[in-house]
């Protein structure tokens, strides 16, 4: 009986062990926060109405009656959408409306948000205060009847420094685009970014990273299959990639999401709607496929050079260990991995180093290239032959014995010194 209690305590250790629960709780942002410069356009009151716009597929445009507080005579008047998936009913089904008084003018603005989504703008409760000195609001759309699902947004004014052509442009599409209403004009609209990302950092003690979750349809779900995504990036990150390209997940339409990372595979379990919580599972009898494993052969890759030659990997291989780095743009390691790779190259003559930039200006490779003290190869990837050397961040690294033969994937900079003298070693042994 104590054996068969011992051996239901040790299962039960193990498999608890092997799920870890991480909260989301750090605060993150998604890597289209900053990135977007995505317009709320603002329209001015012509009279107690809001003019919808094909927010439902309709062709024409509709003229809604709506309720709206007591403003001062003098007072600019406007109003503009927030997309919701909070809102599921009513007129604006998708959409949040908000009002805006003093719009048009060099004054603070107050924003009347209609909460309950019934355009009556005197049951929502407090105004917000939008400062005229370019800072911001966040703004909380929680469901009436389940205040655990809501969403959030950041309005601020935009910075036109720089870009007067760009919000030019937006001007003159919307003045176009909209003549069934009273278009304010870019400078007195807002710029909307969506705090729609939770992320946690997990720590098993033997592998650690930061983990996420995106809301893509914004509407305060966290685990819609097919549309929302699961995160992944380097432990303690706070801006986490939501691209697909650049390493997120679809949340799978059917059982749990698997990843890799480091070499081991997750089981990921999302069942917490509001993206609250997660569950990660490590599979220790999976084999990973995301990873090369030291004696495994990289395929004869080609890549395009800085000058439009084409860098073999199968021909400098061949009697040359070779190390790969890819980057991206902005890269902060450059001066210290460029003067790395100098002394290596003095240390190790026979090292062959090829350094491929993923995306980015291609002028970017071609000034590096030209540096009197840059002797290796410079050129260019893309997703495929990313995906062909099994790239999962960057920078990456990957060093290769003679023949294409793996000795160290996801090999940074610093590690390389350490495995070249591995292979000094090795053939100072052969050939002694």
């Amino acid at each position: 009986m104590k054996k068969i209690l011992s051996f239901l305590i040790a299962v039960i250790s193990l498999y608890s062990s092997a799920q870890q629960p991480v909260m989301l709780n750090a605060e993150v942002v998604s890597s289209q926060f900053d990135k977007f410069l995505t317009p709320l356009p603002v329209f001015k009151f012509t009279s107690a109405h809001i003019t919808l716009n094909n927010l439902q597929g309709n062709k024409k445009m509709e003229k809604l009656p709506v309720i709206l507080p007591e403003f001062p005579q003098e007072t600019d008047t406007g109003y503009f959408f927030l997309y919701s998936g909070i809102n599921e009913n009513g007129p604006t089904k998708g959409y949040i409306t908000v009002v805006v008084s003093n719009c048009c003018n060099n004054k603070d603005a107050y924003l009347y948000v209609d909460l309950n989504a019934n355009l009556n703008f005197t049951d929502d409760g407090s105004l917000i205060r939008m400062p005229k000195d370019r800072g911001y609001v966040d703004i909380s759309l929680t469901q009436a009847d389940n205040p655990a699902r809501n969403v959030t947004y950041r309005l601020s004014r935009f910075n036109f420094f720089g870009k007067d052509t760009y919000f030019s442009m937006l001007d003159e599409f919307y003045r176009t685009e909209e003549k069934g209403r009273a278009f304010a004009g870019i400078r007195n609209s807002f710029r909307e970014q969506r705090l729609n990302c939770k992320g946690g950092d997990y720590n098993s003690g033997t592998d650690s990273f930061t983990v996420g979750l995106f809301d893509a349809n914004n509407n305060g779900l966290y685990n819609d299959k097919g549309i929302d995504r699961f995160l992944v990036a380097d432990y303690k990150s706070r801006v986490l990639a939501v691209e697909l390209e650049k390493g997120a997940y679809l949340i799978p339409e059917k059982g749990d999401l698997q990843v890799e990372r480091n070499g081991n595979v997750y089981g990921i379990k999302t069942n917490d709607v509001y993206g609250n919580s997660i569950v990660m599972v490590r599979d220790s009898n999976a084999i990973a496929q995301s990873v090369f494993t030291e004696g495994q052969r990289l395929p004869p890759l080609k890549f395009n050079s800085w000058n439009n030659k084409k860098i073999r990997l199968r021909s400098i291989s061949r009697k040359h260990p070779v190390y790969i780095h890819v980057v991206q743009f902005p890269y902060d390691n450059f001066q210290q991995d460029t003067a790395i790779f100098s002394q290596l190259l003095k240390k190790h003559p026979d090292l062959r180093i090829i350094w491929l930039q993923y995306g980015g200006k291609a002028n970017n490779v071609n000034i590096i290239a030209q540096l009197p003290n840059v002797t290796w190869y410079m050129g260019h990837t893309n997703l495929k032959l990313n995906r062909k050397m099994r790239v999962n961040k960057y920078p990456f690294g990957i060093l290769l014995r003679p023949k294409r033969k793996v000795l160290a994937f996801n090999c940074n900079t610093t590690e390389l010194n350490n495995f070249l003298h591995k292979l000094s070693l090795e053939k100072a042994i052969i050939n002694p």
